[in-house]
């Protein structure tokens, strides 16, 4: 098991000591798995909270984060994907989303 709580060590130096998985588990998965959780959720359901998407991806991130690292990423995914126009907050004009917010998938669905 990994002594320093809240770092992540590099792939070689978990191989050697044959923490493999944890260190997997403790790095995460890349922002597109997290991306397209966002979306997928957007195209089951048309609209949600960022309350919603917050309890969906924080149940994904790695559980090395902290509560407050855990938010900050789920704020930094979303901001993406608006600056990418693929979600929007369905208030039209708001420039910070509250929690209760509704998002929405955008019509131009796609990357760029």
């Amino acid at each position: 098991m990994f002594s320093n709580v809240g770092r992540i060590l590099p792939a070689k130096v978990a191989k050697v000591m044959g923490e493999q998985a944890q260190h997997t588990l403790n790095k995460g998965l890349d922002s597109a798995y997290y991306r397209e959780l966002v979306l997928q959720h957007l195209r089951n359901f048309k609209t949600c909270n960022r309350e919603d998407l917050e309890v969906v991806l924080r149940a994904k991130l790695p559980d090395v984060l902290s509560d407050a690292q855990k938010r900050n990423r789920v704020k930094n995914l979303l901001a993406e994907l608006s600056q990418r126009q693929l979600i929007a907050p369905e208030r039209k004009g708001q420039a910070r989303c509250e929690d209760r917010s509704p998002f929405q998938l955008l019509p131009n669905f796609g990357f760029s």
